[in-house]
């Protein structure tokens, strides 16, 4: 800003990890941030060796946390949008009124206070944000201060974003414009700026869900039912379905992106009455299919196409009764689930079988039964 400083408050950004380094202290690795007394030491100890982060690597276990510091990201790079259009308005009209350029940063820095004060967006988390201030001529932020706002996140890649996005402004100021003509700007060129970094940060966060969801995450889809048909009070079956995915991964590019796995679903009788007659059931029936995985890491949408199916189901009843054959080709399921949020854990997915198959047989059989069925995404490790 023309006043001197800049001052970022909210979330941050990823990239080059211009400002995280080791800084050995006895000959050990440690983090750096747990304390403003430790933070203090190590850079006076290692004036010239860097600071870095020890972080764990993000895991399933910071969905939730990537996802929150996304949104902010978002909702802060639409906030330095419209601050942008603001801005560049009152500057436009100053030129036009014939002020000078002392004048206009007036104007444009008094408007920037007030729609600061207007508009600047909370994370709804409670806890402001560490401050991190670039004081002109300089191009860097303050060391201590950059590594306290790095040592805030849960995990390595939230923290390499935060300082990535200062770095997106050290070589805007360094590299590109130099620090005379950085600092020599309008406010409108500053918030523009923001919108650039927040955006960046925010695609670097996403990369990183990528990765988790893809990579470190095990998605499978499962289903476990129990389903009971009564056809007109003379037959009556019992069968179980389950289904059981591979890992659904190989995340295409794009946002949303897609991820796929090969599953088995099994169907068997458990019990078959007919005219009274307890037959004895046998067989079972296996239908493959692919689970394809919509996603932008936020929400999911999961579409399962069941590709073929094989095997019989057989039974025997007393007198010499019973029947069975195979199965033909799949083709059923469909999308069953979408727009729901992405998180660790299981995810129940709508609807049933009882009910899908209540609608088959509406006016020929009472269907009645449960069961469930969940996406699944869990990381091994803490």
């Amino acid at each position: 800003m023309h006043s001197g400083k800049r001052t970022h408050r909210g979330t941050r950004r990823s990239g080059g990890d211009a400002f995280l380094h080791a800084c050995r202290l006895n000959g050990t690795m440690r983090r750096i941030g747990q304390s403003v007394a430790l933070v203090a030491a190590a850079f006076t100890i290692c004036a010239v060796a860097p600071v870095a982060a020890q972080q764990p690597e993000c895991s399933c276990q910071h969905i939730e946390a990537m996802q929150q510091e996304y949104r902010n990201n978002m909702t802060l790079k639409r906030y330095f949008e419209g601050k942008a259009k603001y801005l560049e308005q009152i500057e436009v009209e100053a030129r036009k009124e014939g002020l000078n350029w002392d004048r206009i940063m007036d104007r444009s820095g008094s408007a920037s206070t007030l729609y600061t004060e207007q508009h600047f967006p909370a994370d709804g988390s409670g806890k402001a944000p560490h401050t991190v201030v670039m004081k002109s001529p300089e191009c860097r932020p303050n060391a201590t201060e950059l590594a306290l706002l790095a040592a805030e996140y849960p995990c390595r890649a939230l923290a390499d974003a935060a300082v990535n996005h200062e770095a997106h402004h050290t070589n805007i100021c360094e590299n590109e414009l130099g620090s005379d003509t950085y600092w020599n700007r309008l406010q409108g060129d500053f918030a523009r700026e923001e919108v650039a970094a927040y955006e960046k940060q925010a695609k670097e966060i996403k990369d990183e869900l990528r990765r988790v969801l893809d990579e470190a995450a095990t998605v499978t889809y499962q289903a476990d039912y129990e389903i009971a048909i009564s056809a007109g009070g003379v037959a009556n079956f019992t069968y179980s379905y389950t289904a059981r995915s591979e890992d659904i991964g190989g995340a295409s590019e794009g946002d949303p992106w897609s991820m796929n796995g090969k599953g088995t679903s099994t169907v068997k009788w458990l019990k078959a009455v007919i005219a009274g007659m307890s037959c004895k059931t046998s067989g079972a029936v296996e239908t493959t299919y692919n689970a394809k995985l919509t996603t932008d890491g936020l929400t999911f949408s999961l579409d399962v196409e069941e590709l073929v199916s094989s095997g019989a189901l057989g039974l025997n009843c007393p007198g010499g009764g019973g029947g069975g054959g195979p199965v033909a080709a799949g083709g059923g399921e469909g999308i069953i689930a979408e727009n729901l949020p992405v998180k660790n854990g299981e995810t129940p997915l709508p609807g049933d079988f009882a009910s899908e198959m209540r609608s088959i047989l509406a006016g020929s059989a009472t269907v009645t039964g449960a069961g469930n069925r969940y996406l699944s995404i869990s990381c091994s490790g803490p």
